[in-house]
């Protein structure tokens, strides 16, 4: 199978990308003939501590196959020692959070496609569009199921959110598919677009270059909705775009 993934983001308005928090893996543009190819895109929680390894080394270690026991292990190893003040000592303690979504692509016997998988936890989604047709969202479907409070993996070794907790499905995939790996602000705004208007996949197929995630992001940042709040919030954007042929 030919596959085509390629990676737009941007920090929260007011932020420099040293404090951009999402991660995607890969981050470079890849493209290849494969018999498998897996990626991921993950959301760190701002309120955590060191949230943005956190998420760095969710995505990552998806992609290099690493139980996630180990990269609970190498976070705590990467923030030990650090010199912090006792608050945030205490934060670090809490451990670090984080929604992640993971996309697993394996080739077929012929022409016709072949199978992906998806397994998430959190906010952050996959979309999948045929010919401009939404065929999958998950793990959220509605815009209205995005709140606050989200489930989250956690950094902690002794955290019940463990592996058994992330959500999975699977399914067949055809040539000419479009996998969109969307962290919870975009993922949010696309799906109350295709809910109010219908033509949410227009806007996702027309951003193409990081210059047009930064235009879209600072028109729907500023743009406001009936009930006087942005059309979408001010937070980090990570888009992954992902055809398969």
């Amino acid at each position: 199978m030919k596959v085509v993934c390629n990676t737009l983001w941007l920090p929260k308005k007011g932020n420099s990308d040293e404090e951009y928090e999402d991660a995607a893996a890969p981050i470079e543009s890849v493209t290849g003939e494969m018999q498998s190819f897996r990626c991921a895109v993950a959301d760190g929680a701002t309120e955590t501590s060191f949230s943005r390894l956190w998420a760095r080394l969710l995505v990552d270690g998806f992609v290099e196959g690493t139980d996630r026991n180990e990269l609970k292990a190498r976070w705590q190893d990467q923030v030990s020692g650090k010199q912090l003040a006792w608050y945030a000592e205490e934060k670090m303690q809490s451990g670090a959070f984080a929604a992640l979504v993971c996309l697993t692509l394996k080739a077929g016997d012929g022409k016709n496609g072949g199978t992906w998988e998806v397994e998430a936890l959190g906010d952050s989604c996959l979309i999948l569009i045929r010919q401009s047709e939404f065929i999958e969202k998950f793990p959220l479907t509605r815009s209205d199921e995005f709140n606050s409070s989200p489930v989250l993996l956690s950094s902690n070794a002794n955290d019940p959110v463990a592996d058994e907790t992330m959500l999975k499905r699977s399914g067949n995939w055809q040539p000419g598919d479009v996998f969109y790996l969307l962290t919870d602000a975009i993922a949010r705004w696309t799906y109350r677009r295709q809910e109010e208007y219908g033509d949410a996949a227009f806007y996702l197929q027309s951003m193409k270059k990081q210059k047009d995630i930064v235009e879209f992001a600072k028109v729907q940042r500023e743009l406001i909705d009936s009930e006087s709040r942005p059309l979408m919030r001010n937070d980090d954007v990570t888009l992954m775009r992902v055809v398969v042929d």
